[in-house]
């Protein structure tokens, strides 16, 4: 069963980051989703809103990912190294 097997796993590292050396669980993962999507929900994110996201690679990329499709939002993201222009043609595309 899917259950079982997440039970096995939820305190196995899921994620290191290679810059700074900061890890994270699958329990971390959840714990930080949940407490993001709260913090978002507060702030006034619905569904099918946009969210635009802009970061690096980074160990907590995919929380904020995640919390706004836990709350029914759309995550866009954009490299901050992208060229000018570009994140503005790329997300005028996505919505």
């Amino acid at each position: 069963m899917f259950t079982d097997r997440l039970f096995k796993v939820i305190h196995d590292l899921l994620q290191i980051d290679a810059q700074t050396d900061v890890t994270m669980t699958y329990a971390e993962l959840r714990d930080n989703i949940l407490r993001a999507a709260s913090s978002l929900y507060e702030r006034g994110l619905r569904k099918a809103e946009v969210t635009l996201i802009i970061s690096n690679n980074h160990v907590l990329f995919p929380v904020a990912c995640y919390a706004v499709t836990y709350l029914g939002g759309i995550a866009s993201t954009v490299n901050p190294h992208y060229t000018t222009g570009r994140p503005l043609r790329i997300n005028y595309r996505n919505g």
